[in-house]
């Protein structure tokens, strides 16, 4: 029992041992192309341009979208009673989905009223920004009945 316990010791220290020497022993042949490879210069320099952080490399960083402002008039075809307000607004140009914000201002001859007053069948012209990356839907920032 005792030599078969020792073979089979001696038997995995060999196995292992040439395991780790296969894996310590490779190495990647350079390309041909990476050996014909400049570096690229930069094209342009500007000398206020940060060039270090001390910003965590491990924080999330976020994309803006630039928000584009929006003009449309049309047709409320539909008043969704959500929080806050939403309606699907129908143009020449097709169908546009509004989100109504808190601070959305809503006329009516200039004068404000309540945005649970509206209905579908007004004429209406709103201002806003683009919502996301959808041209077909905006935040309205101003809504004015026609």
């Amino acid at each position: 029992m005792d030599q078969k316990f020792h073979l089979m010791v001696w038997g995995s220290l060999i196995v292992f041992s040439s395991v780790v020497f296969d894996c310590t022993s490779f190495q990647a042949a350079p390309s041909a192309s990476s050996a014909l490879t400049e570096p690229v210069a930069m094209n342009s320099y500007d000398p206020d341009q940060s060039v270090s952080s001390d910003d965590s490399v491990s924080q999330n960083s976020t994309v803006v979208i630039p928000q584009k402002t929006m003009t449309i008039e049309g047709t409320i075809e539909q008043v969704m009673e959500t929080s806050p307000l939403q309606l699907t607004v129908t143009t020449n140009s097709g169908r546009y989905f509004v989100a109504l914000q808190d601070d959305t201002t809503v006329t009516q001859q200039g004068n404000p009223i309540n945005p649970l007053s509206l209905k579908p069948g007004l004429k209406v012209h709103i201002e806003g920004q683009q919502s996301g990356g959808d041209t077909q839907a905006l935040k309205a920032q101003t809504l004015a009945i026609q």
